[in-house]
């Protein structure tokens, strides 16, 4: 791509105005999370053709990145009327706004298009979840079920067509819980970084992770990091195979070389948010390089959280998400984990945040999270639906909107249909 995007700079550079070049530029700055370049070389596209169809669908996906839900909707509504048999404007105006009755007609013409007998295609996929979404913001449970089901049956086969290895994922976390046990983390006081840079959140998917770190990036001191996948992929390399040690030279040169990732991510700023959910496999060994980085695991409600990750469109899913009865099982051996972590680290070490009472009383839960971090308070961190950074997340609607608490208790309308999921209340 970054070939590419420089063959449109330099045609860019003796021709400013070339529509093909700018067109192609946007859309590569889209799919790589450059947005004001998307937005600076799409607008020039569509000053010069107001009905680029690409142009549009794109502009309109990074819109909903930055927040700009009403900006994006028009765009999204005026491609739709310039190719009403594609999936993309669909997909568009339903997952960026809370469906009502107003958005009937635009539902019974989306179903017309998606048909009775979808492909196995990411715009199924899509179309679905959308679908799925809206039915589910007019409280018409049972189709909205139908639809999520139809979503996860062929993001499975897209995405994870070899399934959910369940004995490979608990033989992971057995063999983590072996080697961080409390001696071994009690051994590695010396090993750890005294830098309290990082804030790392995690916790299971779908839990409120992207809340808090709105929350907690609001404040000046703070820059989001957004997912970092550092330690998920990383991490594990530091493990010695057949033993009950890691190996502490690999782990502490992987410190310095993560310290240095954060300057990259966010330079000049003097702490950064690792918001990498999965993160909760690592948390002994995080904690064995970081003792003074703050570590806050988000908990909800295990049935709400299960459902959650069934209703969620990922572009880079965990292999469990897809199956009701996988997303149990994998939730039961995050119990499992979190359990041995309270148990092993120090008291204290880190701070648990329900989502319920988050959302419930939110200055009492936002005082003790900033505080924890070492921070001083700031006012702005109880408005993250203000926070400015583009949010490229499944909650990127949700996050843009004032902390409300109607995702509380919300899977008692889908009691019929939890299977194995229901089985954790």
């Amino acid at each position: 791509m970054d070939r590419s995007a420089d063959l449109c700079r330099t045609i860019l550079a003796s021709d400013p105005r070339n529509f093909d070049a700018l067109l192609l530029l946007g859309i590569l700055a889209a799919k790589t999370g450059r947005q004001s370049i998307c937005v600076r070389a799409l607008s020039q596209v569509l000053e010069q053709d107001p009905n680029q169809f690409d142009a549009l669908i794109w502009i309109g996906i990074v819109q909903h990145q930055l927040g700009e839900f009403d900006s994006a909707r028009q765009k999204f509504e005026h491609a739709l009327t310039l190719n009403p048999d594609s999936f993309a404007p669909y997909v568009g105006i339903l997952r960026g706004h809370k469906a009502t009755d107003a958005d009937r007609p635009l539902l019974k013409q989306a179903i017309g298009v998606l048909g009775e007998s979808p492909k196995v295609d990411d715009d199924t996929r899509q179309l679905a979840y959308g679908l799925a979404k809206a039915y589910n913001d007019l409280g018409e449970y049972a189709t909205a079920i139908k639809y999520y089901d139809q979503a996860n049956r062929v993001a499975a086969q897209l995405q994870m067509p070899f399934g959910f290895n369940r004995r490979r994922h608990s033989r992971n976390l057995n063999e983590m819980i072996r080697v961080f046990s409390k001696a071994t983390l009690d051994q590695c006081q010396k090993l750890g970084k005294p830098t309290a840079k990082p804030i790392f959140i995690l916790g299971m998917i779908r839990s409120g992770t992207t809340l808090v770190e709105q929350i907690i990036s609001r404040h000046p001191s703070v820059s989001a990091g957004g997912e970092i996948r550092f330690w998920i992929d990383k991490g594990p390399t530091t493990l010695i195979p057949g033993s009950n040690m890691f190996n502490t030279e690999l782990a502490g040169f992987l410190a310095l070389e993560y310290l240095a990732s954060l300057n990259r991510v966010a330079p000049g700023t003097t702490r950064v948010t690792d918001k990498m959910p999965l993160n909760y496999m690592l948390a002994g060994l995080i904690h064995a390089l970081f003792p003074n980085a703050p570590i806050i695991h988000c908990r909800r409600n295990p049935v709400d959280t299960c459902l959650s990750i069934y209703m969620t469109p990922y572009a880079a899913p965990p292999d469990f998400a897809y199956d009701r009865d996988s997303i149990a099982y994998a939730y039961r051996d995050y119990l499992r984990i979190m359990q041995h972590w309270r148990e092993v680290m120090p008291e204290g070490r880190m701070l648990e945040v329900d989502y319920e009472s988050l959302v419930d009383e939110p200055e009492i839960s936002v005082r003790k999270m900033i505080a924890y971090c070492g921070l001083d308070w700031d006012p702005a961190c109880l408005s993250p639906e203000r926070n400015e950074r583009t949010v490229d997340t499944p909650s990127r609607w949700q996050v843009r909107q004032p902390i409300y608490k109607s995702s509380v208790g919300r899977s008692h309308h889908y009691a019929p249909w939890l299977g194995a999921i229901g089985e954790l209340a």
